[in-house]
């Protein structure tokens, strides 16, 4: 039998590397050799021991759902994709049979399987199987660490969806992580007069001024929610994303959005419960819009980025072979050494 490498988590903020058997896969399964995959905020939460939503990790487990790489082989049935076949990996799958899988809503299915999220093993590994349309073809000329950056970017079109953000409104972006700079790129992309942006690491709002936001702030030195307010006569945005999964950086949307406007919540907190002020949304009759994953598959976002739309191979700071994701990790926990995203290689060697 062969073997390969996978990275687990066994307990917080601890990741071992081991040594187990490639599994093989079933009826309408490929299996995929693994070549990039990126480290992502929720990775983040599990890494450091919190929960996601009712779901709390169980050790060991895998992380990891922002990949790309090969198809290796085919299980029964498979039919459109052929070994060698260069593919993104889209990490959710429904039932197909809910209300909400049949209704075109199938982020919101309760039996939701995701890869990296419990009972389910991520990526974090030299191979991978998964269901054959889960794999998606990537266009020859694309790289593997942009093609995984469509897998967050198709999360984000389905934000902007549910924001209707028009040509010409207003908005602001509070966090500049990697989901941060891709949401303000959308923003712009969608024709947004003007854009504010907040965040406290330097090296990241640099790289959002270099991106085009119009007016950053620090949030170590102001309340970005005020001076938003200052800077537009006190009316607010049209609409306030928050991306920083911080409970100050959703009050500071409360008060940066404009009366009637709206604040979209993506970033997810460690918190189960946030207080925040309801007298100030109720009185400005705000719509408080959350969103989770994304009910479509990622080829939209894969078009963007094959079309330089969205540019994705500057937030890629760093690379690390699968020996060092121990090291990977905690970069990104830590916010140190310029990481944005960082993504691991699992055949590279030490």
């Amino acid at each position: 039998m062969q073997q390969m490498k996978k990275a687990v988590v066994t307990g917080p903020k601890r990741i071992e590397v081991t040594q187990v058997d490639v599994a093989q896969p079933g009826p309408g399964e490929v299996l995929m050799k693994v070549i990039s995959i990126g480290i992502c905020g929720s990775d983040l939460h599990y890494y450091a021991g919190d929960q996601i939503g009712e779901r709390t990790i169980e050790y060991p487990l895998s992380l990891g759902h922002e990949f790309a790489g090969e198809i290796v082989c085919t299980g029964a049935g498979v039919q459109d994709l052929k070994p060698g076949t260069r593919v993104m990996a889209e990490p959710a799958i429904g039932c197909g049979a809910c209300e909400w899988c049949t209704s075109g809503r199938a982020n919101l299915c309760p039996q939701t399987r995701f890869c990296g999220s419990p009972p389910v093993d991520g990526a974090f590994s030299q191979y991978y199987v998964l269901n054959a349309h889960q794999a998606r073809p990537i266009p020859d000329d694309m790289s593997y660490d942009a093609a995984l950056m469509a897998e967050p970017l198709a999360n984000l079109l389905h934000v902007m969806k549910l924001a209707g953000l028009s040509k010409g409104q207003t908005a602001c972006v509070l966090g500049c992580g990697p989901i941060g700079l891709l949401l303000m790129q959308l923003v712009k992309l969608a024709g947004a007069s003007r854009l504010f942006v907040s965040e406290r690491v330097p090296y990241r709002l640099e790289r959002a001024r270099r991106l085009g936001a119009d007016v950053c702030y620090d949030a170590n030195a102001c309340d970005a929610g005020e001076e938003i307010l200052k800077a537009t006569g006190g009316r607010g945005v049209d609409v306030a994303f928050e991306a920083a999964g911080d409970p100050p950086a959703l009050d500071q949307c409360l008060r940066a959005a404009k009366r009637g406007g709206k604040v979209v919540v993506e970033g997810i907190p460690p918190q189960t419960i946030i207080p925040f002020d309801i007298r100030s949304a109720r009185r400005k009759e705000l719509c408080v819009q959350f969103c989770r994953r994304c009910p479509n598959l990622p080829d939209d976002a894969l078009k963007l980025i094959h079309a330089g739309k969205v540019e994705v191979d500057s937030l890629i700071t760093h690379h690390f072979p699968i020996d060092r994701i121990g090291e990977a990790f905690r970069i990104v926990h830590a916010y140190t050494d310029g990481a944005i995203k960082v993504v691991v290689n699992p055949w590279e060697r030490m």
